[in-house]
């Protein structure tokens, strides 16, 4: 039989918890998140498309004529093909530029979520939260993300991995 007062108990339930999550202003919303989140990915997938991955290009090209030089054409060592491309694959595993290379982008993922709880988050946990406050917070960090940081990460990676001088420029 249909209980009539169970489906009411259940809608007045979720009608709580649906108040409950929409005054309570300290909850951040999921949409703010997945924005968050979209912010995150989009800087990482212009860092990996553009900058990073000109400098893996040019560091595989040195690590390649290194391996050359070292590893296959040496007189000195007299390594056979297997024992080269051993050598060839150590150096490419050890070498501490292309890990960092690879490793750079969750070195920006952690600065910007830092940044992101020091300047939008720690407002959210205040006693005298506004609403409206934190959604400009929330758009400032985002057109920070956009406009500043994406460029500041750009030039930062460009100036650690590339090589550029003013002969070249």
């Amino acid at each position: 039989m249909y209980n009539l007062t169970e489906n009411l108990g259940k809608s007045k339930a979720l009608r709580s918890r649906q108040e409950a999550f929409t005054n309570n202003t300290r909850i951040v919303h999921p949409l703010y998140q997945l924005e968050y989140k979209n912010a995150i990915s989009c800087i990482k997938a212009f860092l990996s498309k553009t900058i990073l991955m000109q400098a893996k290009y040019e560091r595989k090209k040195a690590l390649y004529s290194l391996a050359a030089e070292k590893c296959y054409s040496n007189t000195n060592n007299n390594y056979t093909y297997s024992e080269a491309h051993a050598c060839e694959k150590l150096l490419f595993e050890k070498d501490i530029i292309l890990s960092n290379i690879e490793k750079f982008n969750t070195e920006v993922e952690v600065r910007l979520q830092d940044d992101y709880e020091k300047t939008v988050l720690t407002h959210a946990n205040n006693a005298n939260f506004d609403e409206q406050a934190f959604e400009l917070r929330n758009r400032e960090w985002m057109l920070k993300v956009n406009y500043l940081y994406r460029y500041y990460y750009y030039f930062l990676a460009r100036r650690i991995f590339l090589k550029y001088t003013n002969e070249e420029n």
